[in-house]
Formats: C-alpha cells, sequence, structure tokens
C-alpha cells in the first residue's frame, strides 16, 4: 500500500503593541493506495483546508502576564496502516478448522495431522472477504480552541492556566 500526496502551508505574525496576532492555513492532497496501486481513494485540496489563529496579549507590556487565545483545525493524513485492511495479496488472512475426529481419548499425533479429522468452517482472506473502501471517506479532523493564562515568575519558570476543547469528526 501506498499514500502518496503533497502539502503547503502559509502563516504570518504581526505585532502591534502589546498584541501579537499569528495567522496560518494548511492544506494537503492525499491519495491512498492498495498493494497492487489502485486507488482507494483521493482527498482533495479543500477536504485538508486547516485554518490556524493565535492571538497574544501582553497585559502590562512586560512578557510577564499573557493572555493567549487559538483556534486551529487539524486534518490528518492518511498513513499507510488503514490501507493494510483493503490488501488485494494477503494481509489479514486465516482458515478455521473444526475437529471431527474421537473425542473420547486425546488425540494422536498421526490423528491431528489427519485431514479426515477436520472439517473446514471459515476462512478470512481478500479473496474471500474483499473489503471495499467508501469512496466519500472523510480524513480524521480535530478542531481546536485554547485559552490560556501565563505568568512568568522568571526567565526560568513560569506559572500557566490552560483551558482547550477539543472535537474530533471523521475518525478512521
Amino acid at each position: 500500500s501506498a499514500v502518496e500526496g503533497k502539502g503547503f502551508f502559509i502563516q504570518d505574525r504581526v505585532t502591534f503593541n502589546n498584541w501579537t496576532v499569528m495567522a496560518g492555513l494548511r492544506s494537503d492532497y492525499s491519495v491512498v493506495k492498495d498493494d497492487l496501486g489502485a486507488e482507494l481513494w483521493t482527498w482533495d485540496w479543500q477536504e485538508f483546508i486547516s485554518p490556524r489563529l493565535s492571538v497574544l496579549y501582553d497585559i502590562n507590556g512586560d512578557e510577564k502576564h499573557i493572555l493567549k487565545f487559538s483556534y486551529g483545525t487539524f486534518k490528518d493524513t492518511a498513513t499507510t496502516r488503514i490501507a493494510e485492511f483493503f490488501l488485494a495479496q494477503g494481509g489479514y488472512s486465516y482458515r478455521r478448522y473444526n475437529w471431527t475426529g474421537d473425542t473420547t481419548h486425546e488425540a494422536t499425533e498421526a490423528e491431528l495431522h489427519s485431514p479426515d479429522n477436520w472439517e473446514f468452517a471459515s476462512e478470512q482472506s481478500p479473496q474471500s472477504n474483499p473489503m471495499h473502501a467508501d469512496p466519500d471517506i472523510k480524513p480524521n479532523s480535530n478542531e481546536r480552541f485554547l485559552l490560556e493564562y501565563a505568568y512568568r515568575i522568571n526567565p526560568a519558570h513560569a506559572f500557566t492556566v490552560r483551558y482547550v476543547n477539543s472535537t474530533s469528526k471523521d475518525m478512521l
């Protein structure tokens, strides 16, 4: 399996008096393929649009009392891990058999190896249970809001209080 993709981001930071504003935008394009190179799904640039915004306010202008608000949308590109479930040439394959031999005594080595004592029950393989990817599947998405107050005690120590609200959707 393979994932092919491209990404870009743009970011800027502006400081004016006690205010600092950072804004950014990221997006990606991703194609997930199975082990034969067949396309499982594609995510276009608009499905990966991830804006970020952060506003810092230096309350006294002394870099000791900082109030921060930030917002961001984070999208995960696919890894090949999820594509393992769609392998055409292997993957998670097994067969299950049930014992039909004599159960009145402990089976001998010869009885265990005799196909006459086993009955096929089921098979799990790409051929017997093909998996099909939903073409409308969306990338993992996480939206986060952060509100923070930081007091810098000295250059090596700070006291911080932080609130984070995080919401995830479209999880694979």
